[in-house]
């Protein structure tokens, strides 16, 4: 289970110690709506799960893995948390 976690208030996401480049991505990130942060999530993890003429597709487990680590980096981490519980549940379901 990812820890969700709060930019504005997470010590560890504290804009203070970001780098600049953070610092731009969190901002526009706030200004999307969390249906295009999952999307965004779910995006990254179609392609490197999918078979490219220059590479190997990564395997889910590892794929998953990736997402995670980039959490409150890359990506949002409520995004990556709705992501992997909506994977989840579309799992169970089906």
């Amino acid at each position: 289970m990812v820890k969700q976690r709060n930019c504005s208030t997470d010590p560890n996401l504290d804009e203070v110690s970001m780098p600049d480049a953070q610092k731009r991505l969190y901002r526009r990130l706030s200004e999307l709506g969390i249906e295009a942060r999952i999307l965004m999530v779910a995006d990254v993890y179609d392609a490197i799960t999918s078979e490219r003429p220059y590479r190997q597709p990564m395997s889910e487990e590892d794929a998953l893995r990736h997402i995670e680590s980039r959490s409150g980096t890359h990506f949002d981490p409520q995004a990556v948390a709705a992501f992997l519980h909506l994977r989840d549940v579309t799992r169970t379901a089906s």
